[in-house]
């Protein structure tokens, strides 16, 4: 646990100097969590609103739709998964965050955010500073994944280190909103590697040629 506090203030610091005395309550409530792969970490009937900061591995948030899951939004090391989509949106909000690897995150609720806001008024700042952190990262992966499947994957893969072993090729398809057949031509003229079936149900399978665009927020 440790680490992981010294790897996050390591992080926030470069942002914005914070005392000693911020750190040491944020310790409170910070709480080390780990997932295995494929693992719920929040689900739409999840009452408590938290975010979570990743210390390890690749986490994915997923629209549901119909009974399907399509994949919508990657995260990775030192990413912080804010819970806005629960924040902003409707209380009745399909969304599904996963873990697509094995994962260690910090998690702290909006609750306790809100104490740490009243005892410590320097939060805010970190807030306002997270924020754009967090929207500037968004912005550039939704340019990545606007990008044509065929050129587009090798740039994401370039940005999230062998996360070819981890998603199907129904995955691919919800991301770059192509179809899981254009994902087998494209992957099929790649160098050899384990790309995992659909395995969720009711998602196409690879090579059926059925759409699998991808509802957008």
């Amino acid at each position: 646990m440790e680490n992981f506090i010294k790897k996050i203030r390591e992080d926030l610091n470069r942002h914005i100097p914070l005392s000693d005395e911020f750190y040491t309550a944020l310790n409170r409530y910070l709480f080390l969590k780990k997932r295995k792969r494929r693992e719920i970490i929040s689900s739409p009937d999840q009452k408590r609103k938290c975010s979570l900061y990743i210390c390890q591995g690749y986490v994915g948030v997923y629209k549901l739709q119909h009974g399907k899951e399509f994949l919508i939004l990657v995260f990775k090391e030192n990413n912080l998964v804010h819970d806005w989509i629960k924040y902003s949106s409707e209380p009745d909000s399909q969304i599904l965050v996963k873990a697509i690897t094995d994962t260690v995150y910090l998690e702290f609720s909006l609750s306790d955010l809100r104490f740490l806001i009243l005892r410590h008024p320097e939060t805010f700042n970190l807030i306002l500073v997270l924020n754009h952190r967090i929207q500037v990262a968004t912005y550039h992966f939704l340019e990545l994944i606007r990008k044509e499947f065929i050129y587009g994957y090798s740039a994401f893969c370039h940005c999230f280190p062998g996360i070819q072993g981890y998603l199907n090729y129904s995955d691919w398809a919800s991301l770059f909103s192509t179809s899981t057949r254009t994902v087998g031509r494209v992957l099929s003229q790649k160098p050899k590697a384990k790309y995992p079936s659909s395995k969720r149900g009711g998602r196409g399978q690879r090579g059926n040629g059925t759409s699998m665009a991808s509802p957008r927020l």
